[in-house]
């Protein structure tokens, strides 16, 4: 059995018990220009639950493919939906980025649209970029 994202496999004699944190979600996603590319999860945005907000840490690491570049990029907001509209409360500024790639413009950023809490990852013209983003919520209601 393979675990990941904090799940925890135990059993006894007669059954089998699989649990995990549901606030870590993980998903890959590529780049192969300078387009902003929206990083799904399962296929699916994640938000909060109505009248529910999420203090969340998003975290980003995309690698070239095809040469030397890597850029790590760590943000946080806070996500919030209260009655169905959704807003996003973040400071550009207050990002942490580790880049061993002057030359990049890659970028990790949040987007609220038709009340849907979006994130995009962007890499850069010419190249490939694979990417692995991590999202961790804190939920309140």
């Amino acid at each position: 059995v393979k675990a990941d994202n904090n799940i925890t496999v135990s059993s006894t004699p007669d059954e089998i018990t699989i649990s995990g944190d549901t606030t870590i979600k993980k998903t890959t996603v590529q780049t192969t220009d300078a387009n902003y590319t929206e990083a799904l999860f399962n296929s699916s945005r994640i938000a909060p639950d109505n009248n529910q907000s999420w203090f969340i840490t998003v975290t980003a690491i995309g690698r070239r493919t095809n040469g030397v570049g890597t850029m790590a990029i760590k943000r946080e907001a806070v996500v919030d939906n209260t009655n169905g509209s959704v807003t996003i409360v973040s400071d550009e500024g207050n990002s942490v980025v580790y880049n061993n790639n002057v030359q990049s413009n890659w970028e990790l950023v949040f987007y609220d649209d038709n009340n849907d809490f979006r994130i995009f990852v962007k890499g850069e013209a010419g190249n490939d970029i694979n990417w692995a983003v991590k999202v961790d919520f804190l939920p309140v209601s």
